[in-house]
This record gives C-alpha cells, structure tokens and sequence, in this order.
C-alpha cells in the first residue's frame, strides 16, 4: 500500500504529562492509515482475545455508521509512533487575542498508528470502507497522543488505553429513558409519564434504581422498571404486526410506526389497569401503603414482581395469539399478595424480595392461566412436576404435596 503524506488542521494541548492533538480524518485515511493496538500486547493470545472482542461488537457500530443519517460520535484517541511527523505552528488572532497553538499536524505516512480509545469504532469504519460504504468526504473527530516504541512506552500507553476504557462512565438506564431518541422503548416510556400521560404526576418514580425508597407513598413503580417492560411488550409488537425485529434501540424507527407501537402499549396497560388492584390506584389520591409495605403487598407493586407478570402475560399472548384483555382478565382472581403461597419464599422472605426467581414466578402464572398451556408448535409450557420439585426445594419443605392448593386461581369458565 503506498503511502502519502498528510496535512491535518489540529489544535494543540496538553493534560497531565501528556500533549495532544485535536484534529480530524477522513473515513478512507482512518481504513488506510491506522492499525488495531496489537503492538501494545506481547502476548498473541491477549491480541486475539481483544480482536475477537471487536469483531463482536464493532457490527452494531458499522450499522449505525450506515443507517443513521444524524451519525456522530465522540473522538477517536490515536496513539502515534515512528515515521517522522510535523507540528506546522501558524498565530490565529482575534479581537486582540492572539492565538498560538493552531496549526498543521503532518504525517509521512509511515507512522504507525493505533487507536487507544475507539477500536470498535476503527474497525466498523475499515468495513464500511471495505464495502464502498463510506460517505466520501464525511470526518471523524479524533485525538493524536505520541506513544513510545519500548518497555516504558508500551506499559504508559496500555494503561492509558485500560483507564480510558474502564473509566469511561456508561449512560445509566434512567438517563437512557430521559434522553434517547432512537429508543422506542425509551420514547414510549417518556410518552407514558409526562404531562397527559397514563403514569403521570407521581405515580412512577424517577430513581436511578429499580428499588422503591420506603418513604415513598405515591409510585406505583420506578421508571426503569416501567422502561424494562415496555421493552419487553416490544417484542409481541413486532411480532404482531410482522415487523423485522431490526434493533429499535439504537436504530429511532419511522414515526408510523412509532405511533403504532405507542397506541400497543397503552392498550396493554390500561388492560392491566382495567382488572387489577392498579384500578383502584390509579384513582385520584390513592396511598401506595396500601399495595406495598412491611408485610409485602401486591406482587405488582414490587419491580421483580411486576416484570415477572408483565413477562408472563406477553408471553401467552405469543405462544396462543389469545388478547391481552382475556389473559389478564382470567388472571384477575389470582392471589397476587406476597405474604401468601407461593410468593412467599420465591418472590418474598423476612421483609425483602427475593429477586432471582423470576422464571419460577413465571412459570406460576403460566400454570395458573392454563394448566396445559402449549406454544404454537404444541410444546407444553409447564411441566406441573417439575415445577412443584423446583418449588419445594426453594422453600425447603417436602409438606406442599399440591401446588395447586396454595394457588387460588379461580376457574372463569365456571363463572
């Protein structure tokens, strides 16, 4: 590959020990000119783990290189070594203000440069490239750092690369749901809660946790916990309406569709409002106290709870087609308090929810809407014995020889 020298705008600084230079490439120099960081590994089993590492997660990135059409990401940190590169100082001044660290960064070409900060980034850009997929012209922000070819340099720059990355502070869930705007879930979720929505005013809980603080009297459940099922109920949508399950996380989809998906959601909830003691709630000044205290409460007033009987019902709505209005309303006399059989020791023990028997939880709430209940391909859901076996071992007795007694379903076919 024949190689070219490069004249890049940049800005120069500094930060701690190091300077740096902010500057810009394109996406072909990016493919061309800057390798993955093996020479920071002297290890070849630790550089293939890392290069596996990016083949997995580099193709959400390439996607959204190649649909979205208001792309932007943050700068790419470079590592530099070798060749023979330039700082071309000029004075930019304005309003008496003289400015002396603008200029131009040259590089020969024969440079060796790797991203320290950015590599999932790198390689989607090599393979949007490789495609003819690139938007000529188009520039990616980036950051240029000199690295020293020996024992010292290397050890500076894999530190360098590990604090960058395990200090880089993630966007929380919360935040997630506040801000994005290719997230339908989130979106939804936003729908749900602000002015003139169905969970308005203080009935959900703006808490960076799934978790319910004692002294609040008012939320029937967090916004992440009301987030997560949302997410969930997006799976039965675009299984219904025979949309491609494309990634409506990170890709906003088209407003028709947005607009479906809301009127969805709604629809389900106010189902769940419809025959549940979340009626009643939902009623001007109604006090959580009553739904969730000390003794337990109402499964669904407890986010482990309310994502496990979410879950259930968008699942036997997939496997039978059967409405949601149908399903809830049959599920309307199951005992959902958690001091009672059999919530308590699965979802409920001395004060505190037990939060990692939500399979079971579910499998309870199969059982109970349908002794048999079978997919669309005829598998049976539940097995009953299996299901008792897993329940008397999590709560350690051999006393519970039915099931079914501590379960108080009421057959609405006899109504």
């Amino acid at each position: 590959m024949s190689v070219e020298t490069i004249y890049r705008p940049a800005i120069r600084s500094g930060m701690g020990q190091r300077n740096y230079y902010v500057s810009t490439l394109t996406y072909e120099q990016i493919a061309k000119y800057v390798k993955m960081p093996d020479e920071i590994y002297q290890s070849r089993k630790l550089s293939d783990m890392l290069q596996r590492a990016l083949t997995d997660n580099a193709k959400s990135i390439y996607e959204y290189l190649n649909t979205e059409k208001e792309r932007f990401f943050n700068s790419l940190v470079l590592a530099v070594y070798g060749g023979n590169p330039k700082w071309h100082e000029g004075v930019f001044e304005m309003k008496d203000i003289e400015f002396s660290n603008i200029g131009v960064l040259e590089l020969t070409g024969d440079e060796k440069i790797f991203p320290v900060d950015g590599q999932h980034r790198v390689s989607a850009i090599k393979k949007l490239v490789e495609n003819k997929e690139a938007s000529p012209g188009e520039e990616v922000p980036v950051i240029y750092i000199a690295h020293f070819d020996d024992a010292d340099g290397i050890k500076q720059t894999r530190k360098l690369f590990t604090t960058l990355n395990r200090y880089a502070k993630p966007v929380s869930k919360s935040e997630i749901i506040a801000l994005d705007e290719d997230d339908a879930s989130a979106i939804i979720t936003r729908q749900l809660v602000e002015d003139g929505g169905m969970f308005d005013g203080d009935r959900i809980a703006f808490n960076k946790t799934e978790s319910i603080g004692k002294t609040d009297k008012t939320s029937f459940t967090a916004i992440i916990t009301l987030g997560a099922c949302n997410a969930y109920i997006l799976k039965a949508f675009l299984s219904d309406n025979k949309i491609p399950a494309t990634n409506f996380t990170r890709y906003r989809p088209k407003d028709a569709v947005l607009e479906q998906y809301s009127k969805y959601v709604q629809d389900f909830w106010k189902c769940i409002i419809e025959y549940s003691v979340l009626k009643d709630y939902m009623k001007d000044g109604a006090n959580t106290s009553v739904y969730r205290h000390a003794d337990g409460g109402n499964l669904l007033f407890r986010p482990a709870g309310l994502k496990a009987y979410v879950e259930a019902i968008v699942d036997i709505h997939m496997y039978e087609g059967t409405s949601y209005e149908k399903i809830v309303k049959k599920l309307a006399s199951l005992n959902l308090q958690l001091s009672s059989s059999p919530w308590q020791g699965v979802l409920w023990n001395n004060g505190k929810m037990i939060m990692n028997n939500k399979t079971l939880v579910k499998k309870f709430i199969f059982y109970n809407y349908k002794k048999n209940l079978k997919n669309k391909k005829g598998k049976l859901i539940v097995d009953s014995d299996k299901m008792i076996s897993e329940y008397k071992a999590l709560i350690g007795s051999d006393e519970v020889n039915d099931i079914l007694e501590h379960m108080i379903l009421q057959d609405q076919s006899k109504k």
